[in-house]
């Protein structure tokens, strides 16, 4: 009866999990966002690249931190706060100024994501 009870609690993680790798995805995605960018932001390409690295960086990052957060925090608490980083950097990168979305989608997105990923 225990197994019966573990499938249907399993559900939604497993739910989860596909959305937060579809979700991860969206990281690759970047190339699509370049032209506009460069025209919105008013900045050069190299600029705009600097986004993409800076946020392949701190995913990197993520990776490497978020394993020594699983023994302190439970898994419905590490993903909200992994969703409220990663809201808040598409929040960021919403903005006009490339410092912001540097910040938002290089940093706060690029280190959710990592971090997701690790889950």
């Amino acid at each position: 009866m225990q197994d019966a009870d573990a499938r249907v609690g399993s559900a939604p993680v497993i739910a989860a999990a596909i959305l937060l790798m579809t979700v991860l995805g969206s990281l690759y995605s970047w190339s699509v966002f370049i032209l506009p960018l460069e025209d919105s932001l008013q900045v050069p390409r190299a600029d705009v690249s600097l986004i993409f690295s800076f946020a392949t960086l701190t995913f990197t990052m993520g990776m490497l931190v978020a394993p020594l957060l699983f023994p302190r925090l439970s898994p419905a608490r590490l993903a909200l706060g992994i969703a409220a980083l990663a809201g808040l950097g598409h929040l960021l990168a919403a903005s006009p100024a490339f410092e912001l979305v540097l910040l938002g989608y290089g940093g706060f997105f690029g280190l959710a994501n990592g971090a997701g990923y690790s889950i």
